[in-house]
């Protein structure tokens, strides 16, 4: 794989909006470093860049690297969701602003601290279905296509909450593979089922036995991360060829995302970010 289709995301870096995630560090490094790498795109995270579209897109440009993404969590499990569909609307047109295409959407929940699963009865399911097609026109209307993104902690995580969505909807996707192992699904069953509906991909790869822990519920979400649950690619267990198989038709961003937590007490495996990086980009040139 070349690395012009080879993205980055900032909480390979350890960024997390979350309170308590961990140390962060700045927007100036990450650009840096991912140039360095030889990639020319990375994902747009909340928290890490300027709140100011205008200010967040001349750090892009300044750096040489372009927005592959952003990231909107979005509730929309309920009758009444205007206020929700404006959020989301303004959400999106910094997005469009910020020059990136897509939209990463996590079904969220009222907490948004993804521990616990958004559980939904029929009634509700209706309504997120239906909310994820007026999301999908919103953003269209902006130049930004929407791309659902199946995470822990969202009403859309299981592999029976994604065969849903495909039935009752038509929005895209973005599949990530270690997300898909973390509820306990086969992510390469699921890479072949949403590859023909997917526009956007996140690639990790994941420790079997933290995620183990973590799906039998011995551990929570940001414990996993801290104890190092995702992986550089290749260095896991998952069967990151036969996924890379099943988006062969695929011919969009390729986006290294392996969640870590730069932890301020130091517990916890240490973390090289850029050492991370480098070890997956090397594994997707041979592999893919």
């Amino acid at each position: 794989m070349k690395r012009e289709r080879i993205a980055a995301q900032p909480v390979s870096w350890g960024i997390n909006y979350l309170p308590g995630w961990g140390r962060m560090v700045g927007a100036d490094r990450i650009l840096r470093e991912v140039k360095e790498l030889g990639l020319n795109a990375l994902e747009y995270q909340p928290g890490l860049f300027p709140e100011d579209a205008g200010a967040a897109r001349r750090l892009f440009a300044e750096s040489g690297i372009r927005p592959a993404a952003g990231w909107i969590p979005v509730a929309l499990a309920q009758r009444d969701r205007a206020e929700e569909l404006e959020r989301f609307r303004a959400a999106v047109r910094f997005v469009s602003a910020l020059g990136a295409p897509i939209a990463t959407i996590g079904a969220a929940g009222p907490g948004g601290d993804f521990e616990e699963r958004v559980e939904l009865g029929d009634r509700e399911w209706g309504y997120l279905t239906t909310g994820l097609d007026e999301i999908s026109e919103i953003a269209a209307e902006h130049g930004v296509e929407v791309a659902l993104h199946p995470h822990v902690g969202t009403a859309v995580e299981r592999e029976a909450d994604i065969e849903r969505v495909l039935g009752t909807s038509s929005v895209s996707f973005c599949f990530d593979a270690g997300h898909i192992a973390a509820a306990g699904g086969d992510a390469v069953r699921i890479a072949r089922l949403i590859a023909p509906r997917t526009v956007h991909l996140h690639l990790k790869d994941v420790d079997a036995e933290i995620n183990r822990r973590l799906v039998d519920g011995e551990i929570g979400w940001a414990e996993a991360v801290g104890q190092g649950v995702f992986t550089p690619l290749g260095q896991g267990d998952l069967d990151l060829r036969a996924i890379l198989t099943a988006f062969a038709e695929y011919e969009g961003a390729v986006v290294i995302e392996q969640d870590i937590r730069l932890l301020e007490d130091g517990s916890g495996p240490e973390q090289d970010p850029f050492a991370n990086m480098k070890t997956s980009i090397e594994f997707l040139e041979e592999v893919a």
